[in-house]
């Protein structure tokens, strides 16, 4: 990860906490967590921290308190190429399932978040990434979290289309068009689960 430029501190790094998917997630001090992409180490452009903040940007405008606030940190990878990390709050919780909404409380906060997506798809046309590659396979809702005050945090706001990440997306596109509408099939059925649940709860 050396060198390192932009205001972060190499000695905070400690503890990988996660590596599913493109992203490396370590400890960062007492109650942070910093993350680096591995496709932008491997195919570094400026494109990749544009469209990473695009679709933060976009996540904050409608969804709002769920979002876990980032910071962006322009970066060098090992060659000396653009890079970029992401800090945010150290968030304790485990992804949304379907169990977790016969709580009243993680329910009404689904329905609130639920509203709010909906608004995000209808101005934007383009779904979130909710599901998460631990979501795939677990049939949850692998990108968010509920905390133990049952509240519901989104760490990842990539929104579901393949362009964006400059000169080298052409590497890759054709898969990543293959695995977005796997992961949308997915997603769409844990949320419509999810949602007969809720109305079930209703009744």
């Amino acid at each position: 990860m050396k060198p390192l430029i932009g205001n972060i501190q190499q000695e905070k790094i400690s503890q990988l906490l996660s590596q599913w998917g493109d992203t490396l997630t370590y400890r960062y001090g007492d109650n942070q967590v910093i993350k680096f992409s591995k496709w932008n180490d491997r195919f570094p452009d400026k494109a990749f921290q544009k469209r990473f903040e695009r679709d933060y940007e976009i996540a904050q405008r409608y969804l709002g308190h769920f979002v876990i606030p980032t910071q962006f940190i322009p970066r060098l990878n090992k060659n000396g190429r653009h890079s970029f990390a992401r800090i945010q709050e150290y968030v304790s919780g485990e992804p949304l399932t379907y169990e977790d909404l016969s709580n009243p409380i993680t329910r009404k906060k689904f329905e609130e978040f639920s509203k709010k997506y909906r608004e995000l798809i209808d101005a934007t046309g383009y779904e979130m990434d909710l599901i998460g590659h631990e979501g795939i396979f677990k049939g949850a809702l692998g990108n968010i979290f509920v905390t133990e005050e049952n509240t519901l945090r989104i760490f990842d706001t990539m929104l579901f289309y393949s362009s964006g990440f400059g000169k080298w997306a052409w590497l890759w596109a054709w898969s990543m068009d293959i695995i977005i509408l796997f992961a949308k099939h997915r997603q769409h059925r844990v949320i419509e689960k999810f949602t007969k649940c809720i109305s079930e709860k209703d009744l």
